[in-house]
């Protein structure tokens, strides 16, 4: 198979050769499943067995390909799709105060990827802790920090109870999904400010809204 793919033209490569990884929304049209992507086309997987996997209304990462060339100079509402691996994508809400903090809760570090906005939200993409004991304790909050502006603030917390244990949690790849109907005030066409507690400390981000 590798020998076959290196031996390809130019002209022979074809969008359906291409892998994607986005998000999109489950939702079923009919008995149809389908997911709303966050550029607003619809995809139709003809994977048969993902129809008890997914449940509509939830987000996911989905790792796919297409199954039809997308003809002409206009851009196609729907394609049908292989999907090779999905994974779900919690939403959260964005929140208006800080929680009442358990002692045992520390701030938790991660080293973001990548932060954008799209289908209605503000998503993230991160390197975190990975926990195997089934008594750890994670939390994230997206705060909104005034109501009158797009500064809002993520804070991470983990309970530190594999200190006890001994348990060395491995890192990971997450994906976040938060709503921006959350926000007080929202206005697409202001940049959002965001902090973000890294490995480093605080960072700030700055971006900028996409959504038509």
């Amino acid at each position: 198979m590798l020998l076959a793919i290196s031996a390809c033209t130019d002209a022979m490569y074809t969008e359906l050769d291409i892998y994607y990884l986005d998000l999109g929304m489950a939702a079923r049209n009919g008995d149809t499943l389908c997911f709303l992507m966050d550029d607003s086309t619809w995809l139709y997987p003809e994977n048969s067995n993902l129809d008890n996997e997914i449940v509509s209304g939830k987000r996911y990462n989905i790792h796919y390909r297409l199954l039809e060339h997308n003809s002409g100079q206009k851009k196609k509402e729907r394609y049908k799709a292989e999907v090779l691996d999905l994974r779900e994508v919690p939403i959260l809400p964005i929140e208006y105060k800080v929680k009442d903090v358990n002692s045992l809760l520390a701030l938790q570090h991660i080293r973001v990827d990548r932060i954008w906005l799209g289908g209605g939200f503000l998503n993230i993409s991160y390197h975190g802790l990975m926990h195997t004991d089934s008594n750890e304790l994670q939390r994230i909050q997206l705060i909104t920090q005034s109501a009158s502006s797009n500064d809002i603030q993520l804070r991470f917390y983990h309970f530190k109870s594999n200190q006890q244990n001994n348990e060395k949690p491995q890192r990971s790849d997450f994906f976040l999904s938060f709503p921006l109907k959350d926000m007080l005030d929202y206005k697409p066409q202001k940049t959002i400010k965001l902090s973000v507690y890294e490995t480093g400390g605080w960072t700030t981000y700055y971006i900028t809204s996409q959504i038509r």
